[in-house]
């Protein structure tokens, strides 16, 4: 693609690189510039204007930007996904129904290191999206690019983007009680959770806070995915829940997550029920650790342990100015 400063009169034919004025009329970048606006312009004093001109080997933008949504999910998944028609260079993808987005990151870093002209940019890995979200974005810089490279972009991209719906369909929480109850807020606020990822939700709430009472509620449970909410956070594998999750011989996954707030999550299975121990946090409707971990599971994604180590970076999230014992505002202390 050829770029450059241009006198108007030869103009015709080049692409307008920069929005203009005339009179009442505004000529919008991007504009393939003909007979009757080069006469235009030249009345209003235009003497030079800056143009693209695409060569042979050049695709245009809008083309250039649509061929790459199109491969990066149309080919594998076109009943989850949508795509906004071209305009600028830019074509958005949407989510067509609840669940989580799971990106081939690997093959989506290779794309956007072929030309700096194409991008691709996306939400974060396995970020929970109803229908009509926003998942990705692509940009294509210039006017123009090269046809080649856009042919190794559009390889790279094929199927990088993945919908995982819901796999479960009920959930069942059980709260434990030591001196007051669980609020309704806190209940509420779980109860937004399941709803965002079409989970019937069934409450067992305030039993005594011991692994006893714990073990006799989890066994009458019955629902896909069982969720504890305990009236003390769990702070040790040996603590009342785990322990009463595994005298009924389920076992516990992953104790503690790297992600503030919400570290102290445990994660398991009892019989073939996925189990969350929810941090004390997710009493709060604020995003926190287990806003990540429910909408996997829910999906039928179990993280592994690399991506809960993973979590840790970004995994600091907004303070909550309702936790008990808030981080440092500002500066520092010795």
């Amino acid at each position: 693609m050829k770029f450059g400063m241009e006198q108007t009169e030869h103009a015709v034919g080049g692409i307008l690189a920069h929005s203009l004025v005339c009179g009442r009329e505004r000529f919008r970048k991007g504009k393939l510039l003909d007979e009757k606006d080069i006469r235009k312009l030249i009345k209003y004093g235009y003497g030079h204007v800056a143009v693209a001109r695409l060569e042979d080997h050049d695709t245009e933008e809008n083309l250039a930007a649509s061929t790459v949504a199109e491969n990066i999910h149309f080919i594998a998944e076109p009943e989850n996904f949508k795509k906004s028609t071209a305009s600028t260079g830019r074509v958005n993808i949407f989510a067509c129904s609840t669940g989580i987005v799971v990106f081939d990151e690997e093959y989506l870093i290779k794309a956007n290191s072929i030309d700096n002209m194409i991008t691709i940019a996306t939400i974060p890995n396995y970020s929970q999206v109803s229908k009509g979200s926003i998942v990705a974005t692509i940009k294509i810089i210039s006017y123009g690019v090269i046809t080649l490279n856009l042919e190794k972009v559009a390889s790279l991209v094929t199927g990088t983007i993945r919908l995982k719906k819901p796999k479960y369909s009920s959930a069942h929480l059980i709260t434990t009680k030591i001196a007051r109850g669980t609020s309704e807020k806190a209940l509420s606020a779980i109860k937004k959770r399941t709803d965002a990822l079409s989970l019937s939700l069934s409450v067992n709430k305030d039993i005594p806070h011991d692994a006893g009472n714990l073990k006799e509620a989890l066994d009458e449970a019955t629902s896909d995915v069982i969720l504890i909410l305990t009236a003390s956070a769990t702070s040790d594998i040996s603590d009342v829940a785990p322990t009463a999750v595994k005298s009924l011989g389920g076992n516990i996954l992953r104790f503690g997550i790297p992600v503030d707030p919400g570290n102290l999550l445990f994660l398991g299975w009892l019989s073939d029920k996925p189990l969350i121990g929810l941090p004390g946090c997710a009493k709060s409707p604020a995003i926190n650790g287990a806003d990540w971990v429910l909408s996997r599971v829910v999906c039928g994604h179990i993280p592994s342990e690399r991506e809960f180590a993973c979590m840790g970076v970004g995994g600091l999230l907004k303070e909550n100015s309702s936790r008990p014992m808030p981080r440092l505002k500002s500066g520092m202390q010795n």
